[in-house]
Formats: structure tokens, C-alpha cells, sequence
């Protein structure tokens, strides 16, 4: 039986939920993980870096004799504070630190390197596109990452 939205929107959340980096902008991980939509001026600096999970479409594949093939667009918005009067506070930084665990996420599942949600899904793929603002002098920088999850 295949796995229901929701079941997999979940999962994905929960995976969000776990990563965390260790890089140059020093150790972190989400503070919040939601699929449910807020402002980034809602987000007090002790709730970022957040992440938020829009799904804004699916595409199904439907072939004569073949069950059909669902792939979802997912967006992760990645919202995080800097400090603009600190010169070491550099958004870029945190910024590469995220994606990095982000990829390692996604692509360390041994040993065909793709990440399956647990088995409930084909694959999640990280891209085509990645959006980078580092907010380096306003204090609020994003990230928007697409993510494509394809369901057998």
C-alpha cells in the first residue's frame, strides 16, 4: 500500500528536525521545524534557525498497467538572524554550514546514497535550485531550498 501524503510530509519534517552541522559558524541545528506557514518577522532569534516546509505541487505519472508515479515539490525555508554590527557574524557562513548537513541528509544513506524517508519513498533530491540570502545587513537571512520527492 502506498505511503499517504501526510505520512510522507511528516517523515520528511522529522528527518528536517534531525540535522544539525558542526562547521564554522560553530555547532546547531533547527530550533523550530514546522509545515505550517509563518512570517519570518513571527520568528523570535531564540526560535532560528527555523525551518518551515512548504509543499506547493505534485506531479503524477500515470501509465496503462503501471501504478502511478508521484513526485512532490517541497520548498525548506530556512530562516536564520545575524548580528549586522558584529564583522564576524557573517551570514554566508552559517548559511554553507546548513546546506552542507542538509546534503548529508539527504545523500549519506549507505550504500546507494539516497535517502528514502525509511523505505516510504524512491528518493528525496535536493535542487535543482537553492536561494541564498545572507541578511548580512538587516539581521534576517533565508534559504529556500526545492527538494523533489519521488513516490514508486
Amino acid at each position: 500500500m502506498e505511503p499517504t501524503r501526510n505520512q510522507i510530509m511528516e517523515a520528511l519534517l522529522k528527518l528536517a528536525a534531525s540535522i544539525a552541522w558542526t562547521g564554522v559558524s560553530g555547532p546547531g541545528q533547527f530550533r523550530e521545524t514546522t509545515r505550517k506557514w509563518r512570517d519570518f518577522s513571527q520568528f523570535s532569534q531564540a526560535e532560528t534557525p527555523a525551518l518551515i516546509q512548504m509543499e506547493p505541487s505534485e506531479a503524477v505519472v500515470s501509465k496503462l498497467g503501471l501504478p502511478n508515479r508521484r513526485t512532490f515539490e517541497v520548498r525548506w525555508l530556512v530562516f536564520f538572524q545575524t548580528d549586522p554590527a558584529d564583522p564576524s557574524d557573517v551570514g554566508a557562513v552559517l548559511m554553507s554550514d546548513i546546506i552542507d548537513a542538509v546534503e548529508r541528509a539527504l545523500y549519506s544513506n549507505e550504500p546507494d546514497m539516497r535517502q528514502t524517508l525509511g523505505g516510504l519513498v524512491a528518493g528525496v533530491h535536493l535542487g535543482p535550485e537553492i536561494l541564498k540570502a545572507a541578511g548580512d545587513d538587516t539581521g534576517e537571512g533565508i534559504i529556500a531550498m526545492s527538494l523533489s520527492v519521488v513516490v514508486p
